[in-house]
């Protein structure tokens, strides 16, 4: 499909408290970049995610946070780990947002982020959400979906070397000067990696370790106001009005903000209000020190491990050197307790880098700028044949273990002319023989072919040749563990090993990245990585 003359990109953030929106005119009969800019609804830069019910109808934004019945954090009720039987609200919020704009004839290509840890059912009620408010409803618009994590990623490729200050290191500056030309790869703690070639179309990957719904800012104030309702006895979920907890709520949030880890209590004065809903006559309530720190630290606890989990340093896609900037966005990237929490636990070569100041449209902005990347390379077609093959293959037959063909396994080939969805990536399990008299360095070759018609190709057919190896080094490997009985004769021992090979392609790269690990039940070993460039076209 040719691409539009002339279109609006517009990125929507819908967050749990607050959403943004964010857009662009993108026209290609114009030489200069597209400027993204804020959309101002209700006069601010963003508005509340609550809508309210009355006798005048459904309300949204901020007109709904003063409502006597409004729900609030209304993008939870689309998760399946915050069950409700509020089914259409965020259909209802969503539908107030739509009649909002003031769109022209020009198609509009909506961008909404979501978070990168959403199910597919998740994600499918907020489609749904999505088209029953009406952004479908004209037949040129189009919706599509970018993570979180991408959309603050790409923001952050843009503007960190003139918004962004870091920590703990000197030398980001030609770091930062470097990626804006050459090649961006920036990690949140929801376990993305970006890059982007100059050129060339950007590609996203999910790294090791994910986040939950139950983490960051919300789950601070959820803490906090766990530790107000115990000082009062009193359930504040149970309140008949829900303007009294919304005020209570945002002088929450506020500690946050001004919180430095000192051992003095927070002291909030709610409204009157609040006060006789509760039944207490001091006008003052106090959240100690400890409080606020124990409720921080279960988020830094949770960053650290995510951090440290993509970081690991036997990941041979991404090893620790290749990953050295670590950024903090949201509204905690501005709480300089946590900041300086989470800088402390960091490895030392990596980079801690947060807004100088708070952006509240920052992955609303991030979305519009996914919109004008355009298209991502979805699709390979490989031009020949392609698997591994054992040196050392297992062959086992009642009970008896012994080495098995040299074949090339079916169950991981690569067809001539077969298509790959790109970022393309899987694994496979197959099993090694060993004998105490054989080398601790097995090789698992990477073979190529241009035709394989027979059912069981072996190496050593004209058609099949190497094109690589994949080296296992089972040296420092527990190889007791892996005992199968004894050989024949010498009476060695025999070892069943089981290996397994995972394997990578990229967007905008001809080149497979193999990593093999010796695995039992819950043990696993890295024992070799490698590459191998394959022959395929987009």
């Amino acid at each position: 499909m040719a691409p539009l003359q002339r279109q609006i990109i517009v990125g929507i953030d819908y967050g749990t408290t607050k959403t943004c929106v964010t857009y662009a005119v993108q026209d290609v009969s114009q030489p200069h970049e597209p400027i993204v800019q804020t959309l101002y609804i209700e006069a601010g830069p963003s508005l509340p995610s609550t809508v309210s019910y009355s006798e005048n109808g459904v309300q949204w934004g901020t007109a709904a946070k003063s409502a006597p019945h409004s729900c609030s954090w209304t993008k939870l009720l689309l998760d399946g780990s915050h069950p409700s039987a509020l089914n259409n609200v965020p259909e209802q919020f969503l539908h107030g947002q739509f009649n909002s704009y003031n769109l022209s004839v020009i198609p509009v290509h909506f961008w909404f982020a979501i978070p990168a840890t959403w199910s597919p059912a998740t994600t499918a009620k907020m489609e749904t959400a999505i088209t029953a408010a009406g952004f479908r409803d004209r037949k040129h618009d189009q919706v599509s979906f970018v993570t979180e994590p991408e959309a603050a990623g790409l923001y952050i490729a843009r503007h960190q070397h003139r918004e962004f200050k870091a920590y703990a290191s000197d030398a980001l500056a030609p770091q930062l000067c470097k990626a804006s030309k050459l090649t961006d790869r920036l990690v949140d703690v929801a376990a993305f990696a970006i890059e982007k070639k100059s050129g060339q179309h950007p590609f996203y990957r999910r790294l090791a370790e994910t986040s939950g719904v139950n983490c960051g800012g919300a789950l601070v104030d959820i803490r906090l106001l766990s530790s107000i309702a115990r000082h009062l006895e009193h359930d504040l979920s149970d309140l008949p009005t829900r303007t009294a907890s919304f005020d209570l709520a945002e002088r929450v949030e506020a500690i946050k903000h001004v919180f430095l880890g000192s051992r003095w209590p927070q002291i909030l004065r709610p409204t009157a209000e609040f006060l006789d809903l509760v039944h207490t006559k001091h006008p003052t309530l106090k959240v100690t020190s400890a409080e606020i720190k124990n409720a921080i630290e279960d988020v830094v606890s949770q960053v650290i491990e995510l951090v440290h989990g993509n970081l690991h340093p036997e990941t041979p896609f991404y090893p620790t050197s290749a990953i050295q900037t670590v950024v903090l966005v949201g509204g905690m990237s501005q709480n300089p307790y946590f900041v300086e929490r989470v800088r402390r636990d960091l490895l030392r070569s990596v980079t801690l880098v947060t807004p100088r100041q708070y952006e509240t449209a920052l992955v609303a902005h991030g979305a519009t700028l996914r919109g004008l990347e355009g298209a991502v390379v979805s699709s390979l077609s490989s031009t020949k044949n392609y698997g591994l093959v054992p040196d050392f293959p297992a062959a086992v037959d009642n009970h008896s273990l012994e080495q098995g063909p040299q074949t090339l396994p079916l169950w991981w080939r690569h067809q001539q002319g077969k298509q790959l969805d790109v970022p393309h990536e899987g694994s496979l399990e197959f099993s090694l023989y060993h004998e105490e008299s054989n080398p601790l360095v097995k090789s698992i070759l990477i073979v190529e072919s241009d035709h394989v018609e027979r059912e069981n190709p072996v190496l050593g057919d004209e058609d099949v040749r190497s094109i690589g190896i994949l080296t296992c080094n089972l040296q420092a490997s527990p190889l007791q563990r892996f005992v199968h009985g004894r050989a024949q004769g010498q009476g060695g021992k025999r070892y069943l090993l089981r290996v397994r090979v995972d394997w990578s392609v990229p967007v905008n790269t001809d080149v497979v990245q193999l990593a093999a690990y010796l695995v039992q039940d819950e043990y696993v070993e890295l024992v070799g990585s490698s590459k191998a460039r394959i022959s395929c076209v987009a």
